[in-house]
């Protein structure tokens, strides 16, 4: 007589994301979207997406929003987490143009909706550095007055 080992399937943890943007949003093609448990230790899941909708490999078109996007969040535990997403520059990873945030509940081994709103981030000026010396210079209105 054989011993049958019992299997228990879980089912995933993922949190259903409608990312929506306001009106002064610009075209995007790129969101990251992080969430943060602060717990001891944090606990923090973050993922690229990119639009699916290409003309080329090097080509994106951007979102369409509202969009929809799942971030699977197995190594999260039960409980309030803080969700964010922002519009990344296709060309430039570190360039955000767009961010929102909205606060979720992680339910282990279940699928939970979250919505979230995108608006611009405004660009933060270069400062100048003629010299190239990595120092802001002294006629620009970012350098430091003894």
């Amino acid at each position: 007589m054989g011993l049958m080992a019992a299997s228990c399937a879980r089912s995933p943890t993922n949190i259903d994301i409608t990312v929506s943007a306001d009106a002064n949003v610009p075209t995007i093609a790129t969101l990251r979207v992080t969430l943060l448990q602060p717990l001891q230790p944090p606990i923090e899941v973050s993922n690229l997406f990119r639009s699916l909708l290409q003309d080329t490999e090097a080509s994106a078109e951007p979102f369409q929003f509202p969009a929809h996007v799942i971030l699977g969040v197995s190594q999260a535990d039960n409980g309030t987490a803080e969700l964010t997403v922002e519009g990344i520059d296709y060309e430039n990873n570190e360039q955000v143009l767009a961010s929102g945030t909205a606060t979720t509940t992680v339910k282990r081994d279940a699928t939970v909706p979250a919505s979230v709103l995108l608006h611009a981030v405004e660009a933060v000026p270069a400062t100048p550095d003629a010299g190239g010396d990595g120092q802001p210079d002294a006629t620009s209105p970012d350098a430091s007055s003894p």
